[in-house]
Protein backbone atom coordinates (compact mmCIF):
# COMPACT_ATOMS: atom_id res chain seq x y z
CA UNK A 1 0.00 0.00 0.00
CA UNK A 2 1.32 3.51 -1.17
CA UNK A 3 0.61 5.75 1.87
CA UNK A 4 1.11 9.41 1.79
CA UNK A 5 1.72 11.49 4.96
CA UNK A 6 0.29 15.38 5.29
CA UNK A 7 3.01 16.74 8.11
CA UNK A 8 5.26 13.54 7.80
CA UNK A 9 8.52 15.28 9.87
CA UNK A 10 6.41 16.34 12.97
CA UNK A 11 6.79 13.89 16.12
CA UNK A 12 3.58 11.69 14.94
CA UNK A 13 4.63 11.87 11.46
CA UNK A 14 8.36 10.36 11.93
CA UNK A 15 6.86 7.83 14.71
CA UNK A 16 4.24 6.68 11.98
CA UNK A 17 6.78 6.69 9.17
CA UNK A 18 8.79 4.21 11.73
CA UNK A 19 6.28 1.85 12.41
CA UNK A 20 4.67 1.99 9.11
CA UNK A 21 8.20 2.36 6.95
CA UNK A 22 9.04 -1.33 6.77
CA UNK A 23 5.66 -2.52 5.41
CA UNK A 24 4.33 0.24 3.15
CA UNK A 25 5.41 2.46 0.36
CA UNK A 26 5.43 5.87 2.73
CA UNK A 27 5.22 9.36 0.60
CA UNK A 28 6.57 12.09 3.00
CA UNK A 29 5.48 15.45 2.57
CA UNK A 30 5.45 18.61 4.48
CA UNK A 31 6.06 22.48 4.29
CA UNK A 32 9.51 22.06 4.90
CA UNK A 33 12.13 19.40 4.55
CA UNK A 34 14.34 18.88 7.19
CA UNK A 35 18.06 18.92 6.48
CA UNK A 36 19.11 14.69 5.73
CA UNK A 37 15.66 14.18 5.27
CA UNK A 38 13.82 12.90 1.83
CA UNK A 39 9.98 13.86 1.27
CA UNK A 40 8.35 16.18 -0.97
CA UNK A 41 7.46 20.04 0.01
CA UNK A 42 3.52 20.35 -0.11
CA UNK A 43 1.73 23.01 1.48
CA UNK A 44 -2.30 21.51 1.93
CA UNK A 45 -3.10 25.50 1.64
CA UNK A 46 -2.29 25.06 -2.09
CA UNK A 47 -4.77 22.96 -3.93
CA UNK A 48 -3.20 22.79 -7.36
CA UNK A 49 -0.07 21.90 -5.86
CA UNK A 50 -1.76 19.29 -4.03
CA UNK A 51 -3.14 17.52 -7.10
CA UNK A 52 -0.02 17.58 -9.04
CA UNK A 53 1.53 15.66 -6.05
CA UNK A 54 -1.23 13.36 -5.75
CA UNK A 55 -1.32 12.54 -9.19
CA UNK A 56 2.21 12.45 -9.32
CA UNK A 57 2.60 9.65 -6.57
CA UNK A 58 -0.67 7.90 -6.91
CA UNK A 59 -1.31 7.32 -3.14
CA UNK A 60 -4.04 4.86 -1.69
CA UNK A 61 -4.25 6.01 1.82
CA UNK A 62 -3.54 9.62 2.91
CA UNK A 63 -2.59 10.19 6.59
CA UNK A 64 -3.24 13.83 7.28
CA UNK A 65 -1.15 15.29 9.96
CA UNK A 66 -0.72 18.64 8.66
CA UNK A 67 -1.78 21.28 10.60
CA UNK A 68 -1.21 24.61 13.06
CA UNK A 69 -0.93 22.57 16.18
CA UNK A 70 0.33 25.50 18.58
CA UNK A 71 -2.87 26.65 20.54
CA UNK A 72 -1.77 29.90 21.58
CA UNK A 73 -0.99 31.13 18.30
CA UNK A 74 -4.09 29.74 16.70
CA UNK A 75 -6.36 31.83 18.90
CA UNK A 76 -3.94 34.62 17.56
CA UNK A 77 -4.63 33.88 14.36
CA UNK A 78 -7.78 32.35 14.01
CA UNK A 79 -8.34 32.77 9.65
CA UNK A 80 -4.90 31.51 9.73
CA UNK A 81 -5.99 28.24 11.67
CA UNK A 82 -9.27 27.97 9.74
CA UNK A 83 -6.69 28.02 6.58
CA UNK A 84 -4.38 25.24 7.61
CA UNK A 85 -6.55 22.82 9.89
CA UNK A 86 -10.06 23.31 8.05
CA UNK A 87 -9.55 24.39 4.61
CA UNK A 88 -6.49 22.57 4.69
CA UNK A 89 -8.17 19.16 4.86
CA UNK A 90 -11.11 20.31 2.48
CA UNK A 91 -8.30 20.68 -0.61
CA UNK A 92 -7.56 17.10 0.18
CA UNK A 93 -10.86 16.51 -0.03
CA UNK A 94 -11.70 18.45 -3.45
CA UNK A 95 -8.46 16.45 -5.33
CA UNK A 96 -8.24 12.74 -3.59
CA UNK A 97 -10.92 10.22 -3.68
CA UNK A 98 -9.62 7.87 -2.00
CA UNK A 99 -9.44 6.87 1.50
CA UNK A 100 -8.33 9.64 4.40
CA UNK A 101 -7.23 9.30 8.05
CA UNK A 102 -7.84 12.43 9.67
CA UNK A 103 -6.07 13.20 13.39
CA UNK A 104 -6.69 16.17 15.27
CA UNK A 105 -5.81 17.91 18.51
CA UNK A 106 -6.50 16.83 21.55
CA UNK A 107 -7.83 19.82 22.94
CA UNK A 108 -11.02 19.51 23.81
CA UNK A 109 -13.32 22.55 24.05
CA UNK A 110 -16.99 22.65 25.52
CA UNK A 111 -18.02 25.27 22.97
CA UNK A 112 -19.64 27.29 25.80
CA UNK A 113 -17.15 30.13 24.25
CA UNK A 114 -17.02 29.39 20.67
Amino acid sequence: MRILITGAFGQLGQSLTKVLGNTHDMILTGPNIPNGKSGIHLNIQNKMQMKEVFDATYPDLIINLAAMTNVDKCELYPDLAKEINIAGLQNICDVFDGKIIQLSTDYVFDGQKG
